[in-house]
Parts: C-alpha cells; sequence; structure tokens
C-alpha cells in the first residue's frame, strides 16, 4: 500500500513523514545511512572494496598497468575511474553506451581526486618520461538506491587505500623492464575526500 500510495502522491507521501520528523526509512532527519565498507574481496585486482550505503552498492577494483607518461607531464602517472550504472542495478538504466549519468559520476570522480591530490601522480612514476603506473579504477554499481556520489567516492578512497604495486627493476639503457611481484608497496593516499549527498524539499535541507 505504501508503495502504491508514493507512487500516486509522492508530495503527500513524503510530507506525511516529514511532519513527524522521520523518514519513510525510519531515520530521524539527523540520521545517516548505515555504512558497510570491506576492502581487499577482488583477489585478481591490485586494490579492492566494496561499499553499502543504506541499499546502495558500489564494488571497486583497482588494475595497475605500465605505460609511458605524457610528453607534457613526464613525471606523472595516471588514475583513470570509471563508473558503471547496469540495468542490474536500477531498472531505469539501459543496456548499451555509458549513460549520461555514469559519464558525469565519472568525470566528478576524476575531478575530486585531481582537485584534492589524494594521491600525488609523481608517486606513480617510475623514471622520468620513460615508465608510470596508470592505475584503471572500475566501479560498478551493484544496487542503485540514492546517494551513489558518496558511495562511489568512499569505494574509491577505500579501494585506493589497499592498492599495493609491485616492485619494478628498469634499465634505460636497454629499455628492459622487470617486474618483481614478491615485493609490493601500498599506494600512498594523501587525503581522504568525502561526498555529501542532500535535497531540499519543502525548504527542508535532506541528507
Amino acid at each position: 500500500m505504501a508503495e502504491v500510495y508514493k507512487s500516486l502522491n509522492p508530495l503527500k507521501y513524503y510530507r506525511d513523514y516529514y511532519s513527524h520528523d522521520i523518514r519513510p526509512d525510519g531515520r530521524e532527519f539527523s540520521d545517516i545511512r548505515p555504512t558497510i565498507i570491506n576492502v581487499g574481496s577482488i583477489k585478481t585486482a591490485d586494490g579492492s572494496a566494496i561499499v553499502k550505503i543504506g541499499k546502495t552498492c558500489v564494488t571497486c577494483g583497482v588494475k595497475a598497468e605500465l605505460c609511458q607518461p605524457k610528453p607534457s607531464m613526464p613525471d606523472q602517472g595516471f588514475l583513470v575511474p570509471n563508473v558503471e550504472l547496469p540495468p542490474l542495478c536500477y531498472s531505469k538504466f539501459k543496456s548499451g553506451p555509458p549513460s549520461d549519468q555514469a559519464q558525469t559520476l565519472t568525470q566528478l570522480l576524476a575531478d575530486i581526486i585531481e582537485n584534492s591530490k589524494c594521491v600525488n601522480l609523481e608517486d606513480l612514476c617510475i623514471l622520468s618520461d620513460k615508465l608510470c603506473w596508470c592505475l584503471y579504477a572500475d566501479l560498478i554499481c551493484i544496487n542503485y538506491d540514492g546517494s551513489i556520489v558518496d558511495a562511489c567516492l568512499i569505494a574509491l578512497i577505500a579501494c585506493l587505500k589497499s592498492v599495493t604495486l609491485p616492485q619494478i627493476d628498469y634499465n634505460p639503457a636497454l629499455e628492459v623492464k622487470q617486474v618483481n611481484l614478491q615485493i609490493r608497496r601500498p599506494l600512498k593516499v594523501n587525503f581522504t575526500p568525502v561526498a555529501v549527498t542532500f535535497a531540499i524539499f519543502d525548504e527542508l535541507n535532506i541528507y
């Protein structure tokens, strides 16, 4: 009955709850959604995390690849996030190319990482102008139920904090590199940016 009422008259549905200082899921206005973080669950990745905020669930895995730095930034590596919102997580998403929301979210995460400088891209450089790490961070939404930016950012940061990179021995004269998987070093994360999603409903700020 509640779902029918919500679909027929959504404004009155929410106003009835807000008039009693409570959310539809039973939380008070000052209560955040319960958050669960699990790291290291994807063994084939160089770092991984699964985050659940309320019913929203996002998984993140980082895969590290060796590449050459950009000529304009010879002392920096790369950190490339990518967000997927598949039909499995919510019925409004369709199969095919990334949706506008997925592309916007991907760019937002890239901007947050760059502006916060939580990861120094110079730490990803092995040899200037010759060799660096490129970290591909793939985020997949398993269940979509709001606060998706918060969940994606938490998953990405938690994942980066679990990343370890193998030692690389590189001979620039011979252009020969050796990957030592037995010796790994953790990725340094300097800061922990935090996202907070809120909406305005009837002049109330709802977090």
